[in-house]
């Protein structure tokens, strides 16, 4: 029983000091992952004459994609209208696109992804 019990002791104890070693970077660094932040939505540009749907992902720096779709309900169904999506590294992403729309009820959705993050989040309108 002794026995059994140091093993398991020496192998938490291994295991506790290999954890910060399979965190470090090539360079020796440790690389901090962060959760994702978003926002977005759909503004009326008077000087466009147009709407405007824009997003912007916010992390840690590393890859981060953010894509921003709209929609268009008809019915029970929401139909796809347009989206615009950017990657890039920087601590935020942001990206936009005008559109043109008719009047109706529309979604907005933001989506942001990482190589440890996924999230969405869905904004309505009345047109």
């Amino acid at each position: 029983m002794k026995k059994v019990v140091s093993l398991v002791l020496i192998v938490c104890m291994m295991t506790l000091f290999a954890v910060p070693a399979m965190a470090q970077t090539k360079d020796g660094g440790i690389q901090i992952r962060g959760s994702l932040s978003l926002r977005g939505g759909m503004v009326y540009d008077q000087s466009a004459g147009s709407y405007y749907i824009y997003g912007q992902c916010t992390g840690a720096v590393e890859i981060k994609t953010i894509i921003v779709t709209i929609y268009r309900q008809d019915g029970a169904v929401w139909d796809y209208v347009d989206s615009v999506q950017k990657s890039g590294t920087a601590s935020t992403v942001s990206t936009g696109k005008y559109v043109s729309i008719s009047s109706g009820y529309y979604k907005v959705k933001v989506t942001g992804i990482t190589q440890n993050s996924y999230g969405a989040i869905s904004y309505y309108y009345f047109v």
